[in-house]
């Protein structure tokens, strides 16, 4: 946030009440229907006060979503060594999170926000964990084997969100056994040796 005019002088209580309506607003009203008067009235403030610092609703969104006003509650992956079984797990919790008429309604907001404007695309990316952590689990597939180390990370992690965002965007309901069909057509295959089936022992 830039503080703009000569003497402008920056209220955090302001600044804070004007982030926190701006999170409250997107989420009740949407993108189209966000407007800077309605986020004034909300924080109590003039809508001067809210041009003084920051030039459009777009940077009043990437604030936001900086200061964590704007937040996700998405799970994170676990690393538990079986790479599979593990993104199995935690796309059966994104896709269910997919569903959530709250969650799919922020999602949608923020991505018309970064349709508008870029800096809220990187501030999203910036603020937003479980893609982080997705990364760093690969990566650590990568480190066991359990991934060609010719695999570009970054370009799995877009293909996984993809598939995620696809699915808020169609309000596609869950169905049992989403996850592994999906994973299957977004992994690439692994060179490892199947495991013999186990004998059962004659009593």
């Amino acid at each position: 946030m830039t503080d703009r005019g000569p003497g402008a002088v920056r209220s955090e209580s302001a600044r804070v009440a004007i982030l926190r309506a701006t999170a409250d607003q997107l989420v009740m009203h949407g993108w189209n229907r966000l407007t800077i008067e309605g986020i004034a009235a909300a924080a109590h403030v003039g809508k001067p006060t809210i041009y003084r610092w920051w030039s459009s609703k777009s940077d009043l969104i990437a604030d936001a979503l900086m200061e964590g006003m704007l937040q996700l509650e998405a799970p994170l992956p676990d690393d538990g060594g079986d790479l599979r079984e593990d993104l199995a797990i935690w796309l059966e919790k994104m896709l269910a999170l997919a569903g959530d008429p709250v969650a799919t309604a922020t999602i949608r907001y923020l991505m018309a926000a970064a349709a508008e404007d870029e800096a809220v695309g990187r501030r999203f990316d910036d603020a937003n964990g479980a893609m982080a952590a997705l990364a760093t689990r690969l990566e650590h597939a990568k480190s066991a084997g359990q991934l060609d180390t010719e695999v570009d990370v970054a370009d799995l992690v877009d293909a996984i969100t993809g598939v995620i965002i696809l699915r808020v965007l169609r309000r596609t309901p869950a169905v049992p056994g989403d996850a592994q069909r999906l994973l299957r057509g977004i992994l690439p295959p692994t060179d490892e040796p199947s495991r013999p089936e186990r004998k059962s022992e004659a009593p």
